[in-house]
Formats: structure tokens, C-alpha cells, sequence
């Protein structure tokens, strides 16, 4: 599933991220998840602990999850406030597709 997130993310995100929460958990047989950043300009503390929430959803879920096409300071913030793990990113939509194929997870 490609979650396309559009526009600065901040305190006033709150009812798109319950809505993403929402999704998600009525989506729970699937394993793969993309979060699209290339649309967002920034991301306000405030978004940071509701991004998180929707990670922790999709990891207990048994999913894996990519995000791409973040701005480089604004992955640069992520990856220091250890809310993005390395491997979850990918630098656009395209490779982050690219990731989740049996063929690039050594699966035959």
C-alpha cells in the first residue's frame, strides 16, 4: 500500500494520521506499506510522535515499511531523532518498490 502524504506536517496533521491509523488497521493482511514524502515541505515535532504511532502499528502488524522521497533535511532529522530506521528508506517511490521484490530479498 503507497500512503501519499501531502503538505507540511504539523500539530494540525492529527486527524490525517488517525485517519492513516484507521486504514492501516482495517488493512491488516497487508505486508508491505510505502510512506511517500515527496510532497512534504516539513515536518513539525508535533507530527514526529504521530509518524511514529503509524510505524509501531505497521511493524506489529507483522509489515515492513519504506518511506522515500524525503527531503534530505528533513530525513536528516528523522534518522537523528531515530524515528526511521536506515533500511527503511529509499530515495523515491520507485526503489522503494524495488525493495520489497522477492528477487531483491533473495527469494526465489
Amino acid at each position: 500500500m503507497v500512503i501519499s502524504l501531502v503538505g507540511p506536517l504539523d500539530e494540525n496533521s492529527r486527524p490525517k494520521f488517525q485517519n492513516l491509523s484507521d486504514e492501516i488497521s482495517q488493512n491488516y493482511g497487508i505486508k508491505f506499506f510505502i510512506f511517500n514524502f515527496r510532497d512534504v515541505p516539513t515536518i513539525a515535532a508535533e507530527a514526529i510522535s504521530s509518524l511514529t504511532q503509524l510505524q509501531m502499528k505497521i511493524r506489529s502488524q507483522k509489515a515492513e515499511l519504506r518511506l522515500c522521497s524525503i527531503k534530505p533535511n528533513l530525513k536528516e532529522m528523522l534518522v537523528k531523532k531515530g524515528v526511521v530506521r536506515g533500511l527503511e528508506l529509499s530515495d523515491n517511490l520507485a526503489q522503494a518498490i524495488i525493495a520489497f521484490s522477492p528477487q531483491k530479498k533473495g527469494v526465489s
